[in-house]
């Protein structure tokens, strides 16, 4: 069974700031993009990330990749800012291990 193409743009808002300028007003932008072209950073992260943990030794689920996933496997919090946590305290582990091992 395969699955049809989707080419379609989809739509984003970003919001800057709220209080710009005066209070009570907000900055915001509507931007679209294609599917194929927001999702292949993201792709090329998750493979970097898979590939180092692969040398490091480390199998199973990647919880600290939550963050990439609509529905992560293995994770309680579904919360983003919960999530990014996640990655950022595995980052810090490494950073610290780095450091330990340039000494």
């Amino acid at each position: 069974m395969s699955l049809p193409l989707t080419t379609g743009k989809r739509p984003g808002i970003s919001f800057i700031s709220e209080g710009f300028s005066a209070p009570g007003c907000r900055f915001s932008f509507i931007w679209q993009g294609y599917d194929s072209i927001l999702a292949a950073p993201l792709v090329l992260d998750l493979v970097r990330l898979a590939e180092l943990a692969k040398r490091r030794g480390e199998g199973g689920v990647m919880t600290h990749l939550a963050s990439f996933f609509k529905a992560p496997v293995g994770v309680e919090k579904h919360a983003l800012p919960d999530q990014f946590h996640m990655l950022a305290d595995y980052a810090e582990t490494l950073r610290r291990e780095r450091s330990r091992f340039a000494k």
